[in-house]
């Protein structure tokens, strides 16, 4: 995981002795890392799409010490309605509904009362598709890597995006993947709990 420290910069750099140009470096890499964030037109594509192309994508966490970023490696899609793993699969209620957005927001819901759990709402509005972000390179498991960036329910429903201080960057280079069924959803039933659905960077 790494983070970028974006408090007293110039400070920071003149204290040091650093050029200006260094600085300058320093303060456009920063900005390039909120204006490459993926926007709306990205998350509208397909569910399986998106899960897909998010292997290798960076979400990035702004706290007060600087921006935390961290690469995606493995990712599950739920399909709408008719996925019968899906929150959605018995219409839409009070938790769920984030899901029935326009692509592009945050679904954060809690996991056995303690454990939240991220997911980004994809597709159209009305039909309630989501992918679950489940790991990072360094934090192996979803309820893991919220902890690890300091994610709760307050970003439930926020969008997708730097001003929410929670976003996702695309990929630097594209990683191998392998697809297996969904992890602990069982009472999907046989078909539903076999589908491949789940998405995990190679050798990572």
């Amino acid at each position: 995981m790494q983070t970028i420290d974006k408090k007293n910069l110039l400070t920071t750099y003149q204290h040091q002795g650093r050029s200006t140009s260094n600085l300058l470096f320093s303060l456009c890499s920063n900005i390039k890392i909120l204006l490459e964030a993926l926007d709306s037109d990205f998350f509208n594509h397909p569910t399986l799409w998106v899960a897909q192309q998010l292997i290798g994508a960076r979400l990035c966490r702004r706290t007060q010490q600087g921006v935390l970023m961290d690469t995606i490696v493995e990712t599950e899609a739920y399909l709408g309605q008719e996925d019968l793993a899906s929150h959605a699969r018995f219409g839409k209620t009070k938790r769920n509904a984030p899901m029935y957005a326009a692509g592009g927001i945050w679904y954060v819901y809690l996991c056995y009362g303690m454990h939240c759990m991220l997911n980004v709402v994809t597709e159209a509005e009305g039909h309630p598709a989501a992918v679950l972000i489940r790991s990072l390179k360094t934090h192996s498991g979803p309820g893991r890597l919220t902890k690890a960036f300091s994610i709760t329910q307050a970003f439930n429903g926020l969008p997708c995006a730097p001003h929410s201080d929670l976003w996702l960057l695309p990929a630097i280079e594209k990683l191998p993947f392998v697809t297996t069924p969904r992890i602990g959803i069982n009472y999907a039933g046989s078909i539903w709990a076999n589908k491949p659905y789940r998405f995990i960077a190679k050798g990572v």
